[in-house]
């Protein structure tokens, strides 16, 4: 159960999810100027199919934050929809609230929908849908950076990949593909968390630099692990971290576990440099670009490009 009170009252944060939300639903959200409570509306552009062909449609999306009161959304609240969505040249109008919006809000959003002339869409998504979307694949990383507290008990979540041996997960924030080689068994999760953890001791110095787990393989065969990271340095930008960084905490082809006299689950670290622009509207750490091009790899544990080992010595990022 998602408590919205983990939200800041003044509405920024919950405004931050609702346009993450609509990223990860392809529908390219753009801010607008602060309304008239103080709070920033978005514009969404949708793309559909219909009997006769694609459209778009544009929708202005207004964010109600009034967890904290536990008010429903007046009718009062949400203005002149029509006249709103006329000015931002918008064929649809969502409500996006964090407690529900009361009966008379509800009635008039329906008016709007039902009156043909005006050709306006309207849809709410209050507290109970948006906790629904968090659950989902594509919404649960968000669920974890803007309810940490909520999400304590549920850290994992994982979805078989139609195969023995191919399975996609979330841990927290993270969206990691998992592999292994014979598909006899996979190590415990906790593993995993331990691989997790290493990377998070990697600390970035620059602007808008992040490392990010891409994919897990284990080769069951030989007990050992190939871990695929990206590091995320914005374009133009000088990275703050060498491979000799990365190889300094990560240990490239040592033991992930040692008890001081063996070592156990080699590791080696495929880490990539990848440019981003961390400022566009489109961003997303998790985009698929960072994946689709390498799922090959990421099943069968080749590397991507040299191992950290190979570009220490090189000292270059190829």
């Amino acid at each position: 159960m998602i408590d919205f009170t983990e939200l800041p009252e003044d509405g920024t944060a919950f405004e931050q999810l609702i346009r993450e939300l609509l990223v990860i639903a392809d529908l390219s959200p753009q801010w607008t100027g602060k309304g008239q409570d103080q709070g920033r509306d978005l514009i969404a552009e949708e793309e559909a199919t219909g009997p006769l062909g694609r459209f778009r449609r544009r929708w202005l999306v207004q964010c109600k934050h009034n967890a904290h009161s536990a008010r429903s959304v007046s009718r009062d609240e949400i203005g002149s929809v029509i006249d709103d969505c006329a000015q931002a040249s918008a064929a649809g109008y969502l409500l996006a609230c964090s407690t529900h919006p009361s009966s008379s809000t509800v009635q008039k959003l329906d008016e709007i929908s039902r009156d043909r002339s005006g050709r306006l869409v309207t849809a709410v998504w209050d507290s109970v849908e948006i906790e629904k979307r968090l659950s989902e694949p594509r919404g649960f990383a968000l669920a974890h950076i803007f309810f940490p507290q909520s999400m304590l008990k549920t850290p994992w979540k994982i979805y078989n990949m139609g195969s023995p041996s191919k399975w996609a997960a979330h841990y927290r924030e993270y969206f990691i593909y998992l592999n292994s080689r014979i598909s006899t068994h996979f190590p415990s999760i906790s593993e995993v968390e331990e691989i997790i953890r290493r990377l998070e001791q990697i600390q970035p110095k620059g602007e808008a630099e992040l490392v990010r787990p891409r994919a897990i393989y284990f080769d069951d065969k030989h007990e050992q692990f190939v871990v695929f990271a990206d590091y995320l340095v914005p374009r133009q930008a000088e990275p703050s971290l060498s491979p000799r960084d990365f190889d300094r905490i990560l240990q490239d082809g040592s033991g992930l576990r040692s008890d001081n006299t063996a070592e156990w689950y080699m590791t080696y670290w495929d880490i990539k440099l990848a440019r981003t622009n961390p400022w566009s509207d489109r961003y997303e750490v998790d985009d698929s670009g960072y994946y689709d091009p390498y799922l090959r790899n990421f099943e069968v544990g080749t590397f991507r490009r040299s191992t950290i080992g190979d570009l220490v010595e090189l000292n270059v990022w190829l």
